[in-house]
């Protein structure tokens, strides 16, 4: 239990859920961190649903295990500074009702690959072209490094004529907008993130899990 203790996991806290590793497709969520040694397992929760209650029980339960002087020493109750997620609205609602003051980020390679699929699903009528004009735009904004850059890449995509062709696109990015303060970087500048923007760490413990336990 002494990983708890430590100052990274005060900091910064991955929640990742996997499922298809039996027969009963029964999902599973690791927390984890990142260190200078590398990833290291917080928790893991096993559940019969993905469902924001389920979720925000589970963590209750796991809070309970947890050292008093866990999460760097900001207590179970506190929680960490930041928890980077998927895009997981059941996820999310959980974590904010079990952690009310932590920061939650979406991880920038799950909104980049979301936002391709999008662009690439023939049904929206994208033409080929613009879609790789309409990414290229998408991963400025995500990687600009301040806001005052950030706004001004937006407003030149939101003016621009590949931008007026389609509709379904621009609701479809006003909607992202809204929530600009979990995926862009320009807004994790004074997050202790340390430069992590992925849960690369999370993802490859579920790789393990998969590879090698449930093999």
């Amino acid at each position: 239990m002494h990983c708890h203790t430590l100052k990274e996991v005060g900091e910064l806290v991955y929640m990742d859920t996997t499922a298809g590793l039996d027969v009963l497709n029964t999902p599973l969520t690791i927390l984890s961190t990142s260190t200078p040694a590398g990833g290291l397992p917080l928790g893991m929760i096993i559940a019969s649903d993905e469902s924001a209650n389920t979720f925000t029980k589970a963590l209750e339960i796991l809070k309970c295990l947890i050292p008093s002087a866990g999460f760097g020493e900001r207590g179970t109750a506190l929680g960490p500074q930041v928890i980077m997620t998927d895009d997981c609205k059941a996820e999310k609602t959980a974590l904010h009702n079990t952690w009310k003051n932590a920061t939650l980020l979406l991880c920038v390679f799950h909104f980049l690959q979301a936002m391709w699929q999008w662009l690439w699903d023939g049904k929206h009528g994208i033409c080929n072209n613009d879609r790789v004009t309409l990414i290229e735009y998408i991963k400025k904004i995500v990687f600009a490094k301040s806001e005052i850059t950030l706004n001004a890449i937006y407003n030149d995509l939101t003016t621009s004529q590949i931008y007026s062709k389609y509709p379904n696109i621009q609701n479809h990015l006003k909607a992202s907008w809204d929530h600009r303060y979990e995926w862009a970087i320009a807004f994790c500048q004074q997050l202790p993130i340390r430069n992590n923007n992925t849960n690369n760490f999370a993802e490859a413990g579920i790789r393990i899990l998969k590879d090698i336990v449930f093999k």
